[in-house]
């Protein structure tokens, strides 16, 4: 029986070998894409850990449903006005308004970098000169201090072939819009989110570009020495109107890295 089975491994000696290689290129596959989305996972964990390590509260719209994966729960905006209410609460040394939204970028050809529909998400976001706060740090150039000025993620600049001081086309919901690139930017220590292109405005510029004037999508708090951010949100809860919640800055990273993983697993990739 034994000398059987050779016999016919021997004949077929080539679809055994490519067999063998199937199998082993279907292994490695596999194993590659469990690799990448840990990796991937795990980065995205130690940058919202790194980011949010900072800021003790955040004031944000009640969650009214939970939207597709590309863009987790689904909140109001809250007003401009209740940024000075949360800054007269007892314990708050600080606190500011932040905008995200839809923000693409484009080459020195005037055409659009990257896929959204397909990859990395084209993140607009609010520059904030206050560290604590400031999930983005400067690798390159300077911070924007007008609102004709941006920073963008180092890579897709490079992809633009575009450089530090030339004006460059932003894509938003409003339309396109000029802008001088004066430095590149990380999220934490990460140049950038699962592919994704990253542009930062000033406060003003990012309020009227990405959301809604005299809106923010959340209010970044940071509590006094020695308040807790158990103490400082149960205060912020008191104060804030119906509709807005405030919750910890850890529940935000906790937050953020379960939306992290589950959209991991959703991957066809995974």
């Amino acid at each position: 029986m034994l000398w059987i089975t050779l016999r016919g491994l021997i004949a077929h000696r080539f679809r055994l070998l490519a067999t063998a290689l199937a199998v082993t290129l279907g292994v490695a596959f596999t194993a590659g894409t469990l690799i990448l989305t840990d990796t991937v996972t795990r980065t995205f964990d130690n940058a919202m850990g790194e980011v949010y390590a900072g800021v003790d509260a955040v004031v944000r719209g009640q969650e009214q449903f939970e939207g597709p994966m590309s863009t987790g729960a689904q909140r109001p905006r809250v007003d401009d006005e209740l940024v000075d209410r949360v800054r007269r609460v007892d314990g708050v040394q600080t606190a500011e308004g932040s905008s995200t939204g839809y923000a693409r970028l484009t080459n020195a050809d005037g055409e659009a970098i990257g896929d959204p529909a397909n990859g990395g998400p084209a993140i607009g976001l609010t520059w904030s000169d206050d560290d604590r706060i400031n999930p983005l740090v400067v690798t390159e150039g300077r911070a924007p201090r007008s609102a004709d000025e941006i920073v963008v993620d180092a890579p897709s600049l490079e992809t633009s072939r575009l450089g530090l001081g030339d004006p460059m086309t932003v894509l938003v919901q409003a339309g396109p819009v000029r802008k001088t690139v004066v430095g590149t930017i990380a999220f934490g220590s990460a140049e950038t989110i699962g592919g994704a292109t990253m542009v930062a405005f000033t406060p003003q510029a990012a309020q009227s570009l990405l959301g809604q004037p005299g809106t923010w999508n959340e209010i970044s708090v940071i509590a006094e020495e020695g308040v807790s951010q158990a103490t400082l949100t149960a205060r912020l809860a008191a104060v804030v109107p119906t509709g807005v919640e405030a919750v910890t800055g850890s529940t935000v990273v906790e937050e953020n890295q379960q939306f992290a993983r589950d959209a991991s697993r959703s991957s066809p990739t995974s």
